[in-house]
């Protein structure tokens, strides 16, 4: 008889071997159990985030919605009222408070003075146009510039020091009066309103996600 048939033929090495295999068995079980669960946490972790990016994604296309909207109704009334700078401000000031989102709307001439504005620290203060757009502002589209550093529209951060993290995104609109007069509307985005929405979904995502 051979080695290995007469191993298993004693009693108590073939329940060794039963136990033996039961073991392996309940092993590779518990490992197909663990990789399936795996992978189903994957799958949902990641519905989770698309979720998550697809609303932020939302939230930041209604906000700058919402500022290209409060442009346009701004540029409508200032071709058709004849308003004093003192009167466009408050008008500007009652518009703003139900757009938190918006850090400051002001009239800018081409030369780059600030005409009006909500924020008193821009009144009569210079800005360099070319830092808010990087694309030319024509006709009645709002034009949405990259990130500028510094809180106030008029405030250049090249010539004083600021937070890395305090800057705004504008939004800038032409208003043309005749072929030879235009003003620029321009929107301060508090990048703070995008970032605290954020923080609240994600604080309200499940742990590892």
């Amino acid at each position: 008889m051979k080695p290995a048939l007469s191993f298993l033929e004693q009693p108590g090495r073939r329940v060794l071997a039963g136990g033996l295999l039961l073991l392996v068995a309940m092993l590779i079980g518990t490992a197909s159990l663990m990789w399936l669960e795996f992978r189903r946490t994957e799958l949902r972790d990641r519905q989770q985030l698309e979720l998550l990016a697809s609303v932020m994604e939302a939230h930041v296309s209604q906000i700058f919605n919402n500022g290209k909207l409060a442009l346009d109704s701004v540029a409508n009334n200032l071709q058709q009222e004849s308003n004093t700078p003192a009167q466009l401000q408050a008008q500007f000031s009652h518009r703003i408070q139900g757009l938190p989102f918006l850090r400051s709307i002001a009239i800018v001439n081409p030369q780059g003075l600030v005409l009006a504005s909500t924020n008193a620290a821009d009144r009569g203060g210079k800005v360099d146009l070319q830092r808010l757009t990087t694309a030319p502002v024509q006709d009645e589209r709002v034009v949405i510039g990259p990130w500028v550093s510094g809180r106030n529209l008029a405030q250049d951060a090249r010539l004083a020091p600021v937070p890395a993290q305090l800057g705004f995104i504008p939004m800038v609109r032409l208003v043309q009066f005749s072929p030879t007069v235009s003003v620029l509307l321009v929107a301060q985005i508090n990048p703070d309103a995008l970032a605290t929405y954020q923080q609240q979904l994600t604080d309200t995502t499940p742990p590892g996600t």
